[in-house]
């Protein structure tokens, strides 16, 4: 595999066999070594055979270290996930300042991904039931993601309207509950007061006080 920078190509075989066995990369990893004398000053950048950018290095106004340069150290970047490796890399080095250059005394690369795609399409059912919206992960009214209009309580089925003996309840069908009561007269030690108490969903009442 070739892999540039320098604005010349490189060979490095020391460009991990992982690379060669991985259909769809997820991390990439890069290890630089360049004595330069203001670390501020350079930018790396990374481009894969596809011509994806990543910035690994990005300028630094404040970084004015102008004796140690970067010794073998790592940069990473996530940003070819899932990508095909095979073909061209190129690390591109560039220095800002008006004056001086940049020498890189070595480079690797190492790529961190999987053989196949962990997700397949072929495990997807091949349609969802026409009452669910946004998808679903099964066959069936009862794994919809979200629903059309109203979802079961009971059973969690996607359903068009709300059979007998439930009502609608934000977006849920809710069983009837045969607890519903009006007019319940509720005294105090002070005062008389009356309360109409009704059961509007699962676990859900309102109350109206005078």
């Amino acid at each position: 595999m070739r892999f540039t920078g320098y604005g010349a190509p490189y060979d490095y075989g020391d460009f991990y066999s992982e690379l060669y066995s991985s259909d769809s990369g997820e991390d990439i990893y890069d290890w630089l070594q360049s004595p330069h004398p203001r670390r501020g000053d350079v930018e790396i950048e990374l481009t894969s055979p596809a011509g994806t950018r990543s910035i690994l290095l990005p300028n630094r106004d404040y970084d004015f270290v102008n004796t140690e340069g970067y010794d073998n150290w790592p940069f990473m970047s996530v940003h070819f996930w899932g990508e095909d490796p095979t073909g061209t890399w190129t690390l591109r080095t560039t220095f800002r300042a008006s004056s001086g250059h940049i020498a890189v005394k070595d480079a690797s690369v190492t790529m961190l991904g999987v053989a196949e795609v962990p997700i397949s399409a072929s495990t997807l059912p091949p349609s969802c039931h026409p009452t669910c919206v946004r998808g679903c992960h099964a066959e069936g009214p009862e794994n919809c993601d979200a629903c059309k209009n109203f979802r079961l309580i009971s059973t969690l089925e996607c359903v068009d309207d709300c059979p007998n003996g439930t009502h609608p309840f934000n977006k849920y069908c809710v069983i009837d509950s045969e607890d519903d009561v009006n007019g319940i007269q509720c005294p105090t030690d002070e005062v008389e007061s009356y309360i109409d108490a009704k059961s509007v969903g699962l676990g859900v009442w309102q109350w109206l006080y005078w």
